[in-house]
């Protein structure tokens, strides 16, 4: 396998992971809109539902930080490289800082997503008795 198949891979997986964790956190807005309380001020996110919300939250922000922090780093690492006058075609090796904040922005949004629905499955479950034993 050659490394532009590695990089290939790369893309396409991460591409896809950050695809599927923006869906889940909007399917899981979804599935609370369902449970909304509805009150005289308006409709209303039940109490058991507002940390999964919370979480769910926290994971679309990361999204957005990932791709910002994405865009930032490769500007700056692009400028860099012009001002040094670097050529188009020349084989560059980019520093490790370009990437940190977006692949701690990626890890962090799938881990959000996940305590998102960890926290709203167990609240269904627990508040519609599925998983009780028969009284």
């Amino acid at each position: 396998m050659k490394r532009s198949s590695v990089d290939d891979e790369d893309k396409f997986y991460s591409g896809k992971t950050s695809d599927v964790v923006r869906q889940l956190a909007l399917l899981g807005y979804a599935i609370i809109w369902v449970f909304k309380l509805d009150t005289s001020s308006g409709p209303a996110v039940p109490r058991e539902f507002q940390l999964p919300a919370l979480f769910l939250a926290l994971s679309l922000l990361l999204d957005f930080v990932q791709y910002v922090s994405g865009a930032i780093g490769w500007t700056w690492y692009n400028k860099s490289l012009y001002k040094a006058q670097i050529e188009a075609e020349a084989n560059v090796t980019p520093p490790g800082r370009v990437y940190y904040a977006a692949y701690t922005a990626f890890f962090g949004k799938i881990l959000f997503v996940t305590l998102g629905y960890v926290w709203l499955l167990y609240r269904i479950g627990w508040a519609s008795k599925l998983f009780a034993p028969n009284q």
